[in-house]
């Protein structure tokens, strides 16, 4: 009898070992967030001749060069097409260049949905370079449209600065835009 009392005292310890051992393995193990839809979508947009769809750029914006394209306002506006997602964050990559008169600096305000998302200052002209911005909505996007906003503090025309004729106000050039958006999963929507 005393010696089924201790076998089975060990038996129990062993069991509550390895069980404990189990849960301590399991809590060790990486599981997927649930709550977050993980899929990321890539866009891609040229905005030089031959390349761009004239609907994507709406208001400020001058003639597509072989370059790519001025802004010719003091706010220039994009409604870029995307899949119909509640989006999150937004990561872009701006390729671009920016006209400066030299004499102050050159102030680009970047909106997204009408969200303030960055101002860049440009002291001298810029010629086309890579900006990148990373940005958190503060309500998911469930549009199929994004809209981006460029208001520029100080464009100026080459003619004004006794450069050339041509008498558009430029401020933004823009070559290319890409961006990649993280989604937020269906059951985490907020209307």
């Amino acid at each position: 009898m005393i010696l089924l009392k201790k076998n089975s005292k060990i038996l129990s310890l062993c069991f509550l070992g390895f069980f404990a051992g189990f849960l301590i393995i399991d809590n060790l193990i990486e599981r997927p967030n649930t709550s977050i839809d993980h899929s990321i979508e890539n866009y891609q947009y040229f905005f030089n001749r031959g390349a761009v769809s004239k609907d994507s750029l709406r208001l400020g914006w001058s003639h597509i060069e072989d370059w790519g394209v001025w802004s010719d306002a003091n706010e220039a506006i994009i409604h870029l097409p995307i899949k119909k997602t509640p989006i999150k964050e937004i990561s872009f990559d701006f390729m671009m260049q920016v006209f400066n008169g030299g004499n102050s600096p050159q102030n680009i305000e970047v909106y997204v949905h009408n969200h303030h998302a960055v101002t860049w200052s440009y002291p001298v002209k810029r010629n086309l370079h890579l900006k990148q911005l990373n940005f958190k909505l503060p309500k998911p996007l469930t549009s199929n449209q994004l809209k981006i906003t460029f208001k520029i503090s100080k464009p100026i025309s080459p003619k004004d600065l006794h450069m050339s004729s041509d008498a558009r106000k430029l401020g933004i050039g823009l070559n290319r835009i890409s961006f990649m958006t993280k989604g937020l999963a269906p059951n985490r929507i907020v209307q």
